[in-house]
């Protein structure tokens, strides 16, 4: 008899421990599910807009040896508009920050920050 209740004892503690187990596994799996989706939304959260900056026909800008469009990755038109004016060549940075001479549109899309193509006219 008191080996029926030994065995039965066993096999309780033995269920028992493969329920631990077994939860263990759930949260676990629970844990890298969340972790997917924390990645999934840092990658989001890093994606960018695209924006086509052109210069348009300004007298003041010269000719030769001057960007004259970029396409941009950034969060905001400022944005876009200040990486291209760390990029200037002879036109001069305020030309891609003055909106009365340059154009800044968005793209409908989203990639990783930086320029995407860039025009230059050299002399």
């Amino acid at each position: 008899m008191e080996k029926i209740y030994e065995h039965a004892l066993v096999s309780e503690l033995v269920k028992a421990k493969d329920r631990q187990i077994q939860e263990l596994r759930d949260a676990h799996c629970s844990v890298c599910m969340e972790i997917e989706d924390l990645k999934t939304s840092l990658e989001k959260a890093d994606m960018m807009n695209v924006y086509v900056l052109r210069v348009e026909s300004h007298s003041e800008i010269p000719s030769y040896d001057v960007f004259t469009g970029h396409v941009v990755c950034a969060k905001s038109e400022e944005g876009a508009r200040f990486h291209a004016a760390r990029q200037a060549a002879d036109e001069g940075a305020a030309v891609w920050l003055d909106e009365n001479i340059t154009t800044c549109q968005r793209v409908d899309c989203n990639t990783p920050l930086g320029i995407v193509l860039s025009a230059f006219n050299a002399g």
